[in-house]
């Protein structure tokens, strides 16, 4: 959840970020960004069920897919820039997590969680739906409006942060999340709510 906030921020404001800090010859366009934004959120889904893997005990197979997903990526670099120029760097990022890391992880998830891979899957949609829902929307936004003062761009994070929040509070709420949220939302409106 907090992943995808900052690259929904970072696709709000970063066109704009880059006129006002350097100049607009060098933001590297919609399509670098977007895919940066996309390995971003991907590495950070690698990460966190790396995380649930150590738990139970994969260590020598995160060592191997992560070498494997490494090998992979850097080598689709180096082709993919050569071919299409900077976008094939972030590129390359994408289709090493979706091919190889992400899909090694999820399958020992499921197999230790004995559930299917289609279930695992479907955990992540309630959130995904929405993320690419206001991305696209974001991205829409950009390439007609791009704030380049520095208060134009705060208030464009907080409004964003603020849409951001609101489009997943189902998702905060809910299953399971909602399990651990609710009642310590509960303890800090009795602290400070009227």
């Amino acid at each position: 959840l907090l992943g995808g906030m900052v690259g929904i921020v970072v696709l709000a404001v970063s066109h704009g970020f880059v006129d006002w800090w350097i100049g607009p010859r060098q933001f590297a366009g919609v399509a670098v960004l977007s895919l940066l934004v996309a390995s971003m959120v991907l590495n950070h889904w690698m990460s966190v069920t790396t995380s649930a893997l150590f738990s139970f005990g994969y260590e020598r197979r995160i060592s191997i897919t992560t070498i494997v997903c490494g090998v992979i990526t850097l080598g689709a670099t180096v082709v993919f820039t050569r071919c299409w120029g900077l976008v094939g760097a972030p590129l390359a990022s994408v289709l090493g997590l979706v091919f190889v890391g992400l899909p090694a992880n999820l399958l020992a998830i499921a197999y230790e969680t004995e559930v299917t891979i289609k279930s695992v899957l479907l955990a992540v949609v309630p959130w995904g739906w929405r993320f690419f829902l206001l991305g696209a929307l974001v991205i829409g936004l950009t390439r007609r409006w791009v704030s380049s003062s520095l208060l134009g761009l705060a208030a464009t994070s907080v409004g964003v942060v603020l849409v951001y929040a609101i489009l997943m509070l189902p998702v905060i709420i809910g299953p399971p999340l909602g399990v651990y949220v609710r009642p310590r939302a509960k303890l800090i409106w009795k602290r400070f709510g009227p």
